[in-house]
């Protein structure tokens, strides 16, 4: 084929299902003469860039959306088994990225937009083949050109794989700080599916940050995603930011429900009527808490109404200790358990991680709340052994289910 009017327009007639063909991974019928034609002709070569770049920018949000799906800690293998289950082959994927990178920078094209666009979607697949190193190496490369282009798409992808790859690394700060400005970019250029995407795995980084305070944030931002997912219709989004969002309102309600329990039925028999009042009080105040992303729940136990004897005096400072001794003592870590049997939304949890040589602020911050140094220290005794056996629970490759009910 030529590079006359009449050869212009046989190929760019031809071009649409040449396109799918090549995205599809088939051997198009006239493919050597539309080949030759291409190699040849600018108008015809650029032309073919943009319609591969359009197909190739649909397929990257269907793998961003099996990105945000999984979460950032995915290993290769469910990325893959997912991706195959979508109909996406990431490995053909890849190749034809690496073909529209080559197409960009051929001479006849020159396109440094699309080839940073290129470099971005490269990135995001060596992610999800496994390869983070890799995927590094091609972030760089495309946020140095997408600066140098103004191509702001492929910078937002790029800063929110690069996050996910920090995350991953256990760099949180740098996982942090990417996936912020991945956020601020796709504010600027009004991507609102994008910016969807990075408040979820902003509160998937905060809620591995081992701080309740953090943890607050991660359900801010899974509060925030909920929010816009149900505002633009992105139902995808909508499910998955409600599921991790309930996960770890559940987890943490349960634990301080459980610590409660505990150290009441332990350390405070007399007053039967305690527990319950306390726990509806804490439930309370922590959905207060999950709901509006404020810090660690330090509330004011007067509002419990106890007083008279001494005992009663000193028990809604104790239960005050429980809680703020707790963000001293414990990092926090969310984890699934080992029970193959049920969903893995069920199996999420988040569990308390013994910090070194806490028990000193612990006993310190009980002392400021009136407790003698032996009930200080009885304290941070009891509090290090309820996370201990909490987290031998969570070991345990089980989960106590409720009965099933019939239909």
């Amino acid at each position: 084929m030529d590079t006359g009017p009449n050869e212009c327009a046989i190929c760019a007639e031809y071009l649409p299902a040449y396109v799918d063909y090549i995205i599809a991974g088939r051997s198009f019928p006239n493919h050597k003469q539309v080949e030759e034609h291409l190699a040849l002709c600018p108008a015809c070569a650029s032309e073919y860039a943009d319609l591969l770049g359009i197909a190739l920018c649909e397929q990257a949000e269907q793998i961003q959306d099996l990105v945000m799906d999984i979460g950032p800690k995915a290993s290769q293998a469910p990325m893959v088994e997912l991706a195959r289950a979508s109909g996406l082959d990431l490995a053909l994927a890849l190749e034809l990225n690496q073909h529209w990178l080559e197409t960009c920078r051929n001479q006849l094209v020159q396109d440094a937009r699309g080839a940073a666009s290129a470099l971005s979607h490269i990135g995001i697949l060596h992610e999800m083949l496994g390869n983070l190193d890799g995927a590094l190496a091609e972030h760089t490369n495309a946020l140095s050109l997408a600066d140098e282009t103004g191509n702001k798409y492929a910078r937002s992808r790029s800063l929110a794989s690069k996050g996910r790859i920090k995350y991953l690394q256990g760099k949180w700060s740098e996982a942090l700080e990417s996936l912020r400005a991945a956020h601020e970019t796709t504010l600027e250029i009004g991507d609102q599916f994008a910016q969807v995407r990075c408040l979820i795995t902003l509160g998937d980084c905060y809620s591995s940050s081992r701080r309740l305070s953090a943890i607050a944030e991660a359900l801010q931002n899974y509060s925030r995603a909920t929010e816009e997912a149900e505002r633009i219709g992105f139902l995808r989004a909508l499910e998955t930011a409600n599921g991790r969002q309930d996960q770890l309102k559940a987890g943490l309600i349960g634990f301080f429900q459980r610590v409660a329990r505990d150290f009441v039925q332990k350390f405070i028999k007399k007053e039967r009527g305690l527990f319950e009042q306390f726990c509806q009080d804490l439930t309370s105040q922590l959905a207060a808490l999950v709901s509006g992303g404020r810090p660690a729940p330090k509330f004011a136990v007067a509002r419990l109404g106890f007083g008279g004897t001494s005992s009663g005096a000193k028990t809604p400072a104790i239960l005050l200790t429980i809680i703020s001794a707790l963000d001293e003592l414990v990092d926090w870590r969310p984890v699934e358990i080992s029970d193959k049997t049920i969903s893995t939304e069920e199996r999420q949890t988040v569990v308390p991680v013994l910090r070194e040589d806490a028990k000193s602020d612990v006993i310190r911050h009980a002392r400021q709340l009136g407790l003698s140094r032996r009930e200080a220290r009885d304290l941070a005794d009891y509090l290090e052994n309820f996370v201990s056996r909490e987290q031998e629970f969570f070991a345990e490759p089980r989960i106590d289910m409720p009965e099933s009910k019939p239909d």
